[in-house]
């Protein structure tokens, strides 16, 4: 059939044009100039170089990567690197481990390892937690991976060649992600004696994010750990979560110097009646060691039960104020004169004590007359303080009778004269010589509480 000449030239227009689309359709533009385009500083053209760099999958990874360092591309290059998924991974692999790129860019670049799960990813992620400006980066996207990241810092717990902040950050890790194998890995490093301190007290306050009695025991046993960073931070667990199973431990760490306040504040939280008794021993004990510790860890008790322990303190100089404190805050009044007058005596309001002479004084002349040695020496200080002449006679009898250098010591250096020459007496018949540096600082004649 013959076609006309019009026809013909209107078929060879369609056709021409068909052609040109079906090539522009299938021609991508090259990664440098989908990067030109990224970087465009027109917002469109910028969306639409993302467009193409993302079109362009692997070939188009480095001009994503390329454009995190851009201020205005960053965000739509990182949301083009997540879309893109799979074959971004050895790109972004590849710029985690370039210690020569900008901290900033490395860092989204670990971020989206993690959130894409890049298994293969794990073993630069480990590498990298040991990186002072990495590591934090590394530890969440490990987390974001996964258990499969469990195996791995399991081993780096155990490589004493690794740093303190890698092993701490793995340790942060495991108790993220946790398990079976977390648990292990945790417990094994607490018994690793040759750990970091920090990473050990790190992965003990880990375990309390397992629910398992394993990771109970292992606060307990912390109670008594050689390092002190451990310990504390037992002590510090346990006050949070009080366990009876740790009475026993808690009886005999009272006996060391430096954790009996830590002891003693636990066995408050316990509220365990042995505790409450030995804590009264310990209180009671004539000049026994350690009690203004004991009383300040019984400062943070709530259990009234703990009231008659601390008023036994009430007759000792340096104990009684915070002793009568922590009675009255948990609602102890006096019941009787006595109390009232050790009450004023605590609260060094000579004032009240004064007023009060007629039954104070009996009560402070029977205390300078006992056998325990923290009530004779408080009477006496009292006794001084209030300068009461009518005082004088039993307390020159009472030092007489006394076999007690600090009562002596305490007379000597009140100024009152009667008292000086008694005590200078007692001294020279027994050859004794005074450490003013050593013994209480001087408590003056009738002068104001110190």
């Amino acid at each position: 059939m013959r076609v006309s000449d019009g026809a013909g030239r209107q078929l060879g227009a369609f056709a021409f044009l068909a052609l040109s689309l079906s090539f522009g359709a299938g021609c991508k533009p090259s990664p440098e100039r989908a990067l030109e385009h990224g970087r465009s500083a027109e917002a469109k053209t910028r969306t639409r170089g993302i467009e193409e760099l993302l079109e362009l999958r692997e070939a188009g990874v480095p001009g994503l990567i390329a454009l995190l360092r851009e201020p205005d591309a960053q965000k739509e290059a990182r949301q083009a690197l997540s879309r893109l998924g799979r074959p971004a991974v050895p790109g972004l692999i590849a710029v985690a481990r370039d210690g020569s790129q900008p901290d900033p860019s490395r860092s989204t670049c670990i971020e989206l390892l993690g959130e894409l799960k890049a298994a293969e990813a794990i073993s630069t992620l480990v590498g990298l937690l040991s990186d002072p400006n990495q590591g934090e980066p590394a530890h969440f996207a490990l987390v974001a991976i996964g258990p499969a990241v469990l195996e791995p810092l399991a081993a780096l717990l155990t490589d004493a060649g690794a740093s303190t902040q890698a092993r701490t950050l793995a340790v942060g890790v495991l108790s993220a992600v946790k398990g079976p194998r977390a648990l292990e890995a945790l417990l094994s490093l607490l018994r690793t004696d040759a750990a970091p301190a920090a990473v050990r007290t790190e992965a003990l306050r880990a375990l309390t994010h397992f629910e398992d009695p394993r990771a109970g025991q292992a606060v307990l046993d912390g109670l008594t750990d050689r390092a002190k960073e451990v310990r504390k931070q037992a002590f510090e667990l346990f006050s949070k979560n009080p366990d009876p199973r740790a009475l026993d431990t808690l009886l005999k760490v009272l006996d060391e110097d430096g954790w009996r306040q830590s002891a003693a504040e636990a066995l408050g939280q316990l509220r365990e009646p042995r505790g409450f008794e030995r804590l009264g021993e310990l209180l009671g004990r004539d000049g026994g060691p350690g009690r203004l510790e004991i009383i300040a860890g019984l400062a943070t008790s709530s259990d009234p039960a703990i009231v008659p322990v601390v008023l036994r303190t009430l007759h000792t100089w340096d104990l009684a104020p915070d002793a009568y404190e922590i009675a009255v805050r948990l609602g102890w009044k006096p019941g009787s004169p006595d109390e009232q007058s050790l009450v004023d005596l605590a609260k060094h309001d000579k004032a009240a004590l004064l007023a009060r002479w007629a039954q104070v004084r009996p009560l402070l002349l029977a205390d300078l007359q006992s056998k325990n040695g923290d009530a004779r020496i408080n009477a006496a200080r009292w006794l001084i303080l209030l300068g009461m002449d009518d005082a004088l006679p039993p307390m020159l009898a009472a030092l007489k009778a006394s076999e007690d250098t600090l009562l002596a010591t305490t007379y000597f250096g009140c100024g009152k004269p009667q008292l000086v020459k008694a005590a200078s007496a007692w001294m020279e018949r027994r050859k004794v010589v005074i450490d003013e540096g050593r013994d209480l600082p001087p408590i003056v004649w009738n002068r104001p509480p110190p």
